[in-house]
């Protein structure tokens, strides 16, 4: 007789490390105090015919004076998840990705209106999301509280609702979180 055992496999996955440097597009200079949230997602099955996109692993580094980054290698086990991409997402207060090349990630000084700045604010916000991942999403709590004060400034110095409101709640959420990094 012979009995077959079906083996259950942990599924773990591995990223990183990811580092280099962000440069100003027009000086090529360094820009020091960047955050820069690298975000690994894959397709979890929901069903023999659908799949759903899911946040496997995030984390965030800030710009040396050299405006050089580094984000660790990781491991991780997500059971189910096939398939793995990252996004990079960077964020400066006053600054905008201008193009990513072999030599740096380059930003130029932000001369949008208003409204073009928060629309890329709230993109910066979705980017630096892993629904699912809080653990890892809380230390994220450096970059909400600088999109929250750049809501501020853009409100002429204090909070306005119509700016600031998807700012305020992902730092308060963050904050608010047990084990949640203070800055």
């Amino acid at each position: 007789m012979i009995v077959i055992l079906p083996v259950l496999v942990a599924c773990g996955m591995v990223g990183g490390p990811v580092s280099g440097v962000v440069l100003d597009a027009e000086t090529k200079q360094p820009i020091e105090g960047a955050y820069v949230v690298a975000k690994w997602s894959g397709s979890s099955s929901v069903s023999i015919a659908e799949s759903q996109t899911v946040c496997i692993y995030i984390d965030m580094a800030t710009t040396d004076e050299k405006g050089r980054f580094r984000i660790p290698m990781w491991l991780f086990e997500k059971p189910g998840v096939s398939g793995q991409w990252r996004s990079i997402t960077v964020y400066k207060p006053g600054y905008l990705p201008a193009k990513q090349a072999d030599d740096g990630l380059y930003m130029n000084a932000s001369k949008e209106s208003l409204q073009e700045r928060v629309e890329y604010m709230k993109g910066v916000l979705r980017g630096s999301s892993c629904r699912g991942n809080d653990a890892r999403e809380k230390h994220l709590l450096q970059l909400a509280t600088a999109l929250y004060d750049e809501s501020v400034m853009l409100a002429g110095g204090k909070y306005n609702p119509e700016i600031g409101w998807p700012f305020l709640y992902r730092k308060e959420r963050l904050e608010n979180e047990p084990g949640a990094i203070s800055q």
